[in-house]
C-alpha cells in the first residue's frame, strides 16, 4: 500500500491469467441489469467512480490494461456487494479464541470461482491485512487484519434495487461498503473504532457487516440500513451466545431458507470445543454449501490464521 494506485496490483499478470474469466463476468452483467437500462447504469457508474476515493485509480488502471471499458469495470466493482448472498459465522471456543468464517454465494458462481484470489496487502514491508476477492474487483468482502480484527459483508435483501444503490453512492458522505471495509483495514487498529465506523458511515445499500476481534466476546453482527445501523447483535459467551450465524435475513425474523438453522445445528454439534476443521464441516453442509457458493474462508485475527477454499 506504499505504491501509487496504478502500481499496486500486477495488472498485466491479472489480465493475462484471468482474461477469459474477466470477460465472462462482463458478459453476465445482463443478469442484474436489463439491457434497456445499461446506458443509465454505465453513466451512473462513471459518476460514482470519484466517490470511491483513492481506489478509483486502481479501477482506472485495470480498465486501461484490460481494454474493458471503464464504466464496465466500475460497474463490476459496485455490483458484487449488492448482489452477494452469504453465510457468516462468528464463534468463540472454550479458550476465548474467536473464529470468523464465511461462505460467499453468488449466482455467477461458475465464473467467479475462476476469479477468486487471496491477497496479502503490505505496508512498510509488513503484511497489513489479508483479503479474499475476485481478480479485477478491488473492494473487500472478506478480510482480516492480523492481531486486530476481521470483517465479512453479507447482502441484505430489502428490495433495494441496484440502480438505487448507484444513485445513493452519489450522495456526499456515502461510501461503498466493500471499499469502506478496505479503508478500515488500512487505517484502523481498534476493534471498537472499526465497529463504530461500520455502524454509522452511510453506504449505498443495506447490508450485514460481521466484525470479530481478538479478545473474548469481540464479535458483532451489524444490520445496516443505508444511513446507519438498524441493529447491533453482539457475541456474548457469558450469556450462552458463543456463536452467531448470519445469512441474508434479519436475525430476529424467520429465515426465508434453511441455511441459518442448518448452520446453527452444525455449530451446536461442534460444541464450544470447536476448531477450524469442524467449522469448515458446518460450512460444507448441503444448503449452507450450495450451487452458488464460490469460496469458504475461515480466519482468526488473534492467531493470524487465514484459509480460503474455492468450492466446486
Amino acid at each position: 500500500m506504499d505504491l501509487d494506485p496504478k502500481d499496486r496490483w500486477p495488472y498485466q499478470d491479472i489480465v493475462s491469467t484471468y482474461n477469459q474469466s474477466l470477460h465472462d463476468a462482463v458478459n453476465l452483467i445482463g443478469q442484474f441489469i436489463p439491457a434497456f437500462l445499461d446506458p443509465v447504469a454505465y453513466e451512473m457508474a462513471l459518476l460514482a467512480l470519484p466517490h470511491l476515493g483513492d481506489y478509483q485509480y486502481e479501477i482506472m488502471e485495470a480498465a486501461r490494461v484490460s481494454g474493458i471499458p471503464l464504466e464496465v469495470v466500475t460497474l463490476l466493482n459496485i455490483i458484487y456487494e449488492v448482489e452477494a448472498g452469504c453465510t457468516s459465522i462468528i464463534s468463540q471456543d472454550l479458550q476465548g479464541r474467536i473464529f470468523h468464517s464465511r461462505n460467499l454465494d453468488f449466482n455467477l458462481a461458475p465464473t467467479l470461482r475462476e476469479l477468486v484470489i487471496d491477497v496479502q496487502f503490505y505496508k512498510n514491508g509488513k503484511i497489513l491485512y489479508y483479503g479474499t476477492t475476485f481478480a479485477g474487483y478491488f473492494g473487500i468482502l472478506t478480510g482480516m487484519k492480523p492481531g486486530y480484527f476481521s470483517i465479512t459483508l453479507n447482502e441484505r435483501d430489502t428490495g433495494y434495487i441496484f440502480e438505487n444503490a448507484l444513485e445513493a453512492l452519489l450522495v456526499p458522505g456515502t461510501t461503498a461498503s466493500a471499499f469502506l471495509i478496505r479503508t478500515i483495514f488500512e487505517t484502523e487498529t481498534s476493534y471498537s473504532t472499526a465497529s463504530d465506523l461500520l455502524s454509522v458511515t452511510s453506504t449505498p445499500a443495506p447490508s450485514y457487516i460481521i466484525l470479530s476481534g481478538v479478545h473474548p466476546n469481540e464479535g458483532v453482527v451489524i444490520t445496516r440500513d443505508r444511513e446507519k445501523a438498524a441493529d447491533i447483535w453482539p457475541l456474548s459467551s457469558t450469556a450462552g451466545n458463543w456463536f452467531l450465524v448470519q445469512t441474508n435475513d434479519d436475525h430476529w425474523l424467520p429465515p426465508e431458507d434453511d441455511r441459518r438453522q442448518i448452520a446453527i445445528n452444525g455449530m451446536k454439534a461442534c460444541t464450544q470445543s470447536l476448531n477450524a476443521t469442524c467449522i469448515f464441516h458446518v460450512l460444507s453442509t448441503p444448503d449452507v454449501l450450495n450451487d452458488g457458493t464460490t469460496y469458504t474462508t475461515i480466519m482468526s485475527a488473534q492467531s493470524s490464521y487465514y484459509s480460503t477454499t474455492v468450492r466446486n
